[in-house]
């Protein structure tokens, strides 16, 4: 697409894939028998993005740090303090300013030496900028005006810095001028693009197309008839949308080489389950043995309530598997997270999770479902986390006893894999039958080759949905 970034590269990737195993999760699988970890501390390490510019970036910065939520951590420095993303205020120097400025390349020149100082002390992975309206601006008697030469020459310096940060820099093109602002002459929104874009072919520096943007905006012959060079939120909301779609090709790129996390968590058949076995060689296999870490924390025995902080059933159980103090067994296993990511850079996170034969008289598994998801992505500061769920067994399918709670928390678990964006099931209703005699038993656990099956189901469906996902 012509208003597309000339970033947006197309990441090819060779990817080999599980061959699908029919006891893998489906709807071709029927029932036989019919205290939270403090959101202030960051757990995973996010890329850290700074964001240049000017009142125009100040439009869009809003909407663009929650687009990029869970996958980013955004530093907005410049011009409007109701958009800033910092405590700290970069204004336009008035004299002997305290901050930075950071709202036109002459002013940055003006400023270079503090300039210079800040990004050798603060490191990024990528810096989105801009500087031109202000450049061009013929206002406050000219003090601002910056000739298109002397424009560009301040673009090299500043595009030298810059890249010795280490970070990806990416300029972003000035948006257009109206016919009627009367500080700035139309037309010269394009002259100056003209020079940057030489500067950043010289330094190969991509080139956001912002200008294009707003040009393919259907409210833009309106627009162009004005005289403000700022514009409605919906157009800020297509500044950002198109920014954070270049920022998230561009980090996935760099962080490709980002670890995947696998979390696994559940009752006695996740205890009974050796990662080491079966599912730790099979993402090894598949993603790389030095790019995978694998947690697990299991405990026989508990409800989901065991995991989760809220209570969702009314009025609250009193009899059953209802755990003293709720959310005991997730603080102990994000502390294992913890230890195991501590100063790692994560690209992926799958949560797997083998539990529910403990809450069969739990009418709101669904809702502690989502809420064990939103804890995680909540916790970890990332979004997008895989949820790949084992269905509990047939064990029991065969017995009027609970059989209507066993038939409900199978059918939840594959409704919340099967609605959910990275969810995924696998099928355990063979990994458990031993004989007795001539009859086959459906066990509550597992056999030790079941369980070794578990650990290889588990590896397929995670590494299916990673990879679905890129």
């Amino acid at each position: 697409m012509k208003n597309k970034c000339h970033l947006m590269l197309c990441v090819l990737m060779a990817l080999s894939i599980f061959p699908t195993s029919p006891a893998i999760g489906g709807t071709d699988a029927p029932d036989k028998a019919v205290p939270r970890t403090s959101k202030s501390k960051r757990v995973v390490s996010l890329p850290k993005v700074l964001i240049i510019g000017d009142s125009i970036s100040g439009g869009y910065s809003k909407s663009l740090t929650k687009l990029l939520d869970g996958k980013a951590e955004v530093v907005k420095l410049g011009a409007v303090a109701g958009y800033r993303i910092q405590k700290e205020a970069f204004w336009h120097s008035r004299g002997t300013a305290k901050n930075l400025d950071f709202a036109s390349a002459k002013a940055c020149i003006a400023d270079f030496e503090r300039f210079e100082k800040y990004l050798k002390a603060t490191k990024y992975d990528l810096i989105h900028f801009n500087f031109g309206l202000n450049d061009i601006f013929r206002g406050r008697k000219g003090t601002w005006l910056n000739p298109v030469d002397q424009y560009a020459k301040d673009l090299t310096k500043i595009v030298t810095l810059l890249k010795k940060n280490g970070a990806k820099v990416i300029w972003a093109s000035t948006t257009p001028i109206p016919a009627n602002d009367p500080y700035r002459p139309e037309g010269e929104d394009l002259i100056y693009n003209a020079a940057a874009e030489k500067v950043m072919k010289k330094n190969n520096i991509p080139i956001n197309d912002l200008h294009s943007v707003v040009t393919h905006w259907d409210g833009y012959g309106k627009w162009k008839n004005g005289d403000n060079v700022h514009f409605g939120g919906a157009v800020y909301s297509k500044l950002a949308k198109q920014i954070a779609d270049v920022i998230s090709v561009q980090l996935e790129t760099q962080l490709g080489s980002g670890k995947h996390l696998f979390i696994l968590s559940g009752q006695s058949n996740m205890v009974g389950l050796d990662p080491s076995l079966t599912f730790t060689p099979a993402v090894a296999s598949a993603l790389g043995k030095s790019n995978i870490i694998v947690v697990k924390d299991a405990h026989s025995g508990q409800s989901i309530r065991s995991w989760c902080k809220s209570n969702h059933e009314f009025p609250p159980p009193t009899t059953g598997r209802v755990p003293k103090v709720r959310g005991l067994l997730y603080e102990s296993l994000m502390k294992k997270v913890q230890a195991a990511i501590e100063g790692e850079t994560i690209g992926t996170i799958t949560f797997v999770w083998m539990q529910g034969e403990s809450d069969l008289n739990n009418t709101a598994y669904d809702v502690y479902l989502k809420e064990l998801l939103k804890q995680l992505q909540e916790d970890l500061k990332f979004k997008d986390i895989n949820f790949v769920i084992g269905r509990i067994s047939d064990c029991g399918l065969d017995r009027k006893k609970r059989l209507e709670g066993k038939k409900y928390i199978r059918r939840t678990q594959v409704q919340f894999a099967e609605s959910y964006p990275r969810g995924a099931w696998v099928d355990t209703d063979d990994l458990n039958d031993r004989t007795e005699g001539d009859k086959v038993v459906h066990d509550l656990h597992y056999t030790a080759d079941g369980y070794k099956l578990l650990g290889q189901r588990f590896a397929e469906q995670a590494v299916r949905v990673i990879r679905k996902a890129e």
